[in-house]
């Protein structure tokens, strides 16, 4: 941001040090209306960064209203404890007095931060403890060096930080209760944190992703969210050992990637009583990411798989009802990646694959109602077809099609046990 600071002729911070304040009290401390000023209707206007240090605090609630000016380079940015509470915080542009709306991008122009708006953001790192509820965000974020994606939970530090002082400080907290975020670049983000709770939030129609915990978050809870019209990828994804994560009772809708996503070594995750429905990817996918369990989520009109898992070994899918995808209602594979896919030591992987099918409905998949590849093992009982795709059954199963109908327990008590030798690790 700092090129946008020197444009608008500052380079100086509000720096909440200690003790805690609201907005009228820091307005009114202040005193300086071309850094913060309170406007009609409840409605402040930001117009320099905010830094909330370990001992200081900030609340926003109440029917107020933060307008981060997106002219000056408004950020907030916390190492200490934040609330905003029956609230809004918004971009906004002064000029034109509304909330910027962010031109269309391409995927790519996206990712770049040289193409994108550099817009307002929330940063909440080391230290911090962070409480939004009830509350409406709109407009922020852009894909800047660090921190930047709107709603930040960040233990990594930038260069500039006080490095040996920051690190000494315990990950980041964060509650998200019951908010709508709209039109953010990444509708939340997480790096590190110690503890992240997700629930009753409308993610909509922001950019790269809706719901997006990754690298080594802890204590992750995603319940009751509605996650939709996500511009270019997922609509709940974690990754790289977003360990032990509960993904429960989730609606993830028309998003231009997949509806739920375990990535790169997130295991023992529980994916349950969610819905996936009409996203452009599959309804529900694995990379690399075991020990899961997929039980009792409706997975519907997906343009993809319905449950898609690769590489994942130990993969529960019980009680799942899949119906009307545009590819295979299940696919379990062992997939050697392409070379530079990613860097294979810092996400390390085996093209292994295993997987235990129990008591899921399946009904008109385009292609085939489970398919298998190369896959170490997958045990199947009291699964149900109905009038999916060619076969019902796809890969390396297609030849043992009439073995799988004829021996396939009713019961889940019992299992039919498919072996397939595993592919080479890697």
């Amino acid at each position: 941001m700092e090129p946008l600071w020197k444009k608008a002729g500052h380079d100086d911070w509000i720096v909440i040090g200690r003790g805690h304040y609201t907005l009228a009290s820091l307005t009114e401390q202040l005193d300086d209306p071309d850094a913060l000023r309170r406007e009609a209707n409840g409605a402040y206007l930001l117009s320099r960064p905010v830094y909330v240090a370990p001992t200081g605090s900030l609340s926003v609630t109440k029917g107020e209203w933060l307008r981060m000016s997106s002219r000056d380079g408004a950020i907030l940015v916390s190492n200490g404890r934040v609330l905003i509470a029956d609230a809004r915080v918004t971009a906004w542009d002064p000029s034109s007095r509304r909330i910027p709306r962010r031109s269309g991008m391409d995927k790519t122009s996206a990712r770049l931060g040289s193409k994108s708006e550099l817009r307002p953001y929330l940063l909440f790192q080391n230290g911090s403890e962070t409480w939004i509820a009830n509350s409406e965000l709109t407009g922020l974020g852009y894909m800047g060096e660090y921190g930047s994606y709107g709603l930040s939970f960040s233990a990594t530090l930038g260069e500039r930080s006080l490095n040996r002082h920051m690190q000494k400080l315990p990950r980041p907290r964060g509650w998200l209760i019951g908010n709508r975020i709209e039109d953010f670049l990444f509708g939340v983000y997480s790096n590190r944190t110690r503890e992240l709770v997700i629930v009753g939030n409308d993610f909509n129609e922001n950019v790269i992703y809706g719901i997006d915990p990754h690298d080594h978050s802890r204590r992750v809870i995603i319940a009751r969210n509605l996650a939709r019209n996500t511009e270019h990828s997922h609509g709940i994804i974690v990754s790289r050992d977003v360990s032990d994560v509960r993904i429960v009772g989730n609606i993830s809708v028309r998003n231009a990637g997949s509806g739920i996503v375990l990535d790169r070594q997130s295991r023992r995750g529980i994916v349950e009583n969610n819905i996936s429905i009409a996203n452009s990817g599959d309804g529900i996918a694995l990379f690399e990411s075991g020990s899961a369990r997929v039980v009792s989520n409706k997975v519907l009109m997906n343009q993809r798989n319905g449950i898609f898992s690769r590489n994942s070994m130990d993969v529960v899918m019980e009680g799942n009802h899949v119906t009307k995808n545009g590819d295979d209602g299940i696919e379990v594979m062992a997939q050697s990646l392409k070379e530079g896919s990613r860097n294979l030591r810092l996400d390390p992987y085996e093209a292994k694959s295993s997987a235990r099918l129990e008591s899921n409905f399946f009904e008109d998949n385009a292609n085939n109602a489970v398919s298998a590849k190369s896959v170490s093992m997958l045990s199947m009982s009291a699964n149900l077809y109905v009038d999916s795709g060619p076969s019902y059954f796809g890969g390396d199963l297609n030849k043992i099609s009439a073995t799988i109908l004829r021996q396939e327990p009713k019961e889940p008590s019992a299992e039919l046990l498919i072996r397939e030798p595993g592919s080479k690790s890697r």
